[in-house]
């Protein structure tokens, strides 16, 4: 097995190919510094030039969809990852030497202990109107008025 390549962040030199392989777990692996070429944005839209050439553009809105997909793989992602502090107790994990803020947030959010904030409500297409229930001055005034 080949060691990890630094990424570096210069431009390749004389008219060296940039390359992208199709991962076992389809995903786009990129190699020869052209992370550094992309913009710096999370989420992308892919399409075919005529030449056959991927074209990436960066993403003005992303489905809801899409980030719970994300979210779905995080959660495998960091599934597969073994957990240094798993046997830890959660009061003792502010005890042990050389753990980070973040480790302790990460270890406490695996266990589900601590949640992420949220960026807000979910979009308004999740949200399923209810049926009209009138309140109690809305039920005496008709009794008042002899609605029935």
């Amino acid at each position: 097995m080949a060691a990890p390549l630094k990424s570096d962040a210069s431009q390749p030199s004389g008219g060296t190919r940039i390359l992208a392989r199709l991962t076992d777990g389809n995903q786009i692996a990129i190699f020869n510094w052209a992370k550094a070429d992309l913009p710096d944005a999370e989420w992308f839209e892919v399409d075919c030039d005529d030449a056959g050439r991927i074209v990436l553009t960066p993403a003005d809105e992303v489905p809801y969809e899409a980030t719970l997909w994300a979210e779905q793989r995080d959660v495998i992602a960091a599934a597969a990852k073994p957990r240094p502090y798993a046997h830890v107790s959660a009061a003792e994990l502010r005890n042990v030497e050389g753990i980070t803020h973040r480790e302790i947030l990460e270890e406490l959010r695996a266990r589900g202990l601590v949640s992420k904030a949220c960026d807000g409500p979910p979009p308004p297409k999740l949200i399923q109107p209810v049926a009209h229930i009138p309140g109690g001055l809305e039920r005496f005034l008709k009794e008042r008025r002899g609605e029935e």
